[in-house]
């Protein structure tokens, strides 16, 4: 199971000669290079618990409801009914992959032959799964490791914009922005 890097992994990818001093603002920039992926990706790259927990979704009344990213889905509960995936309800990307092919977590249900029921505002959906990814992508872990360096190295600039002006940063983690995400910007 990939996690996010360490600071250890970062400072031995860095080839870090910085003193020890340093290490508390390794792990910084480290944080902030992984909430910068995230924020751009608009996703977090979480491994999924092996224990499953509910939340709660008020769908628009389409057919379609975003969920988040999870591994496994337990249970669906529909205004106090609850639904079977493959009859009611199917789970999306149906593959789980996305279109360039890579392994992605599921994110939405899908309402098969009727729309999510809806009460104003009302949450009227709840799920049971397990939230977030098998795990953390390597070209996320890479990225992450890449972005802390240049923020090591380029402390007075903004985070947000070296993700956005490295091309290598950019270019791993484009196939994993999250259905809600429009871009970097």
């Amino acid at each position: 199971m990939t996690t996010h890097p360490t600071a250890e992994d970062v400072a031995a990818y860095a080839r870090n000669e910085r003193p020890t001093e340093d290490s508390a603002f390794i792990e910084e920039a480290r944080l902030a290079a992984i909430q910068t992926i995230c924020d751009g990706c608009q996703r977090y790259f979480a491994v999924a618990s092996d224990t499953a927990s509910a939340r709660t979704f008020a769908p628009s009344g389409t057919d379609w409801l975003y969920i988040g990213d999870c591994t496994e889905v337990t249970t669906v509960v529909e205004d106090g009914t609850t639904l079977t995936v493959s009859t009611d309800y199917q789970l999306e990307p149906v593959t789980a992959t996305n279109f360039a092919g890579l392994a992605v977590p599921y994110n939405s249900l899908r309402r098969l032959d009727r729309c999510w029921y809806t009460d104003g505002p009302r949450g009227t959906v709840v799920v049971t799964a397990k939230w977030g990814f098998a795990s953390v992508p390597s070209r996320i872990v890479e990225a992450v490791k890449i972005l802390t360096r240049d923020i090591v190295d380029n402390r007075d600039v903004d985070p947000a914009l070296l993700a956005t002006t490295n091309p290598v940063v950019r270019a791993a983690i484009e196939d994993y922005r999250g259905p809600m995400s429009w871009g970097i910007a």
